[in-house]
């Protein structure tokens, strides 16, 4: 028969170990997700002040890169653009080589990605970079919700009506 007051005891134990280990993770987890935040409020800012729409081929299809890959000319040369299908999943499906379509480029000189024009809202709008960092920090926080004692640490009492 299983003991569940045994089992219980010992994931309190656990996670009473793994609490300092926790605290450190709702920090990184913070971190990341201020940088990614940052990151991707960058680059629709460039895109947006930047960046200019420009009209393109779909040259290529890689759905399982989750990439598209236009051609577009600039000046006098065909130059390759990368548009990343996590910000608009429906271009796998609404896509094809060689269907012309309008993109935001970013200068020679500032990488080869660009964005949908049509969908530049779902680009602005999107928050997928949040999902890892902001489970880190959910499970990392509900360990030291239950067990803050190491927060206390350090904590020093100075009432000198104690003493």
């Amino acid at each position: 028969m299983l003991n569940w007051r045994a089992w219980l005891k010992r994931l309190d134990v656990f996670l009473f170990l793994l609490s300092p280990l926790a605290i450190l993770c709702v920090v990184v987890a913070v971190i990341v997700l201020a940088d990614r935040y940052a990151t991707h409020r960058g680059d629709v800012l460039a895109f947006e002040r930047e960046g200019a729409p420009v009209s393109a081929a779909v040259f290529r299809i890689e759905p399982e890169d989750g990439l598209v890959i236009v051609a577009y000319p600039e000046g006098g040369e065909t130059r390759y653009g990368l548009m990343y299908t996590h910000y608009y999943p429906q271009a796998l499906t609404v896509l094809n080589e060689g269907q012309r379509l309008t993109v935001r480029a970013l200068p020679a000189g500032q990488g080869d990605r660009v964005v949908w024009e049509e969908r530049f809202g779902q680009f602005a709008g999107y928050w997928g970079y949040a999902t890892a960092p902001l489970g880190m920090l959910v499970c990392a926080w509900a360990v030291v919700i239950l067990h803050p004692e190491f927060l206390y640490l350090g904590y020093a009492d100075f009432n000198p009506g104690k003493l």
